[in-house]
């Protein structure tokens, strides 16, 4: 009975060992034999779509190409390098007006600025554009010298792209079309045809960090409605892009109205009526 009890012993643990080997294959073993397999089959799947696309399979051919890459994007003359030089020629206007007002920086212009100084700039640009004959309505221009904001620095910003766009189509030979029903009370007290003028809300462009997108961009669109002939309108576009001032036109739309005289000139030809011009430029400004 001894020496069966033995090899019932030795049966059971030779079980036990077959049980624990099996239970550690299902646990241990299988799962990393299947992530192996599919790492394998996936490893297969990347190198046919390498073939597909005609990449080179060697390392050193990859490597060379993605160092080309890298020249390409950020060395000397590369994409890195015309994007700071392009975001420098679309801010430049408003950077130089910031050197100009002293500040040291966009920080210090977007901490620094007080409503006072708003309230100030907007009164000196009414009577500067009084003076050339424009009057504003702030039912048209969406500013008045009483407008509140929690960023001041933004409606700074609003006041001197629309004081800096009035005075290019002015120095250009153009005129602005007035409203048909809404009037401007002029500094003198009296109405006025109000300009069509309108500074359009301000645009924000951010970039998504941690899943929060900070503002990165500010586009700062205004609308004027504007009436001269072509060589003037051709005047006031180039304006847009003078060295140390970039604004973009988000769009723009010209009418033609019938000349006014059906007669024509000596040679017979009718002489082209005025011109109005629709149009929306921007400004821009880097926060970040």
């Amino acid at each position: 009975m001894r020496f069966l009890k033995v090899h019932k012993m030795l049966l059971a643990g030779l079980l036990t060992c077959l049980a624990l080997l099996l239970l550690g294959y299902w646990l241990l073993l299988r799962p990393r034999i299947d992530e192996l397999r599919g790492g394998y089959g996936e490893m297969v799947a990347r190198e046919n779509r390498l073939k597909k696309a005609k990449w080179p399979m060697d390392s050193d051919s990859l490597k060379a190409i993605l160092e080309a890459n890298k020249s390409r994007l950020s060395g000397k003359g590369g994409l890195q390098s015309a994007s700071k030089e392009g975001l420098s020629l679309a801010c430049s206007m408003l950077s130089t007006k910031l050197s100009e007002r002293g500040f040291g920086s966009v920080s210090d212009f977007r901490s620094g600025v007080m409503n006072s100084l708003y309230q100030q700039d907007f009164s000196e640009m009414l009577t500067s554009f009084e003076s050339q004959g424009v009057f504003v309505s702030p039912e048209v221009l969406k500013l008045s010298v009483s407008s509140k904001s929690r960023y001041n620095y933004q409606l700074l910003l609003q006041c001197w792209t629309v004081e800096t766009l009035v005075g290019q189509a002015l120095r250009s030979g153009l005129t602005f079309r007035t409203h048909d029903s809404i009037e401007a009370t002029s500094l003198e007290g009296k109405r006025r045809p109000a300009a069509l003028v309108t500074a359009l809300p301000i645009r924000a462009y951010g970039i998504e960090q941690k899943k929060v997108v900070e503002p990165y961009l500010l586009e700062i669109p205004v609308r004027l409605g504007l009436s001269g002939s072509l060589e003037s309108m051709k005047a006031f576009l180039s304006s847009l892009n003078e060295r140390g001032k970039f604004f973009g036109v988000l769009g723009f739309e010209f009418i033609g109205l019938p000349p006014n005289d059906a007669s024509g000139d000596e040679d017979g030809m009718l002489k082209a009526g005025e011109l109005q011009l629709n149009i929306e430029c921007a400004s821009y400004l880097q926060v970040k």
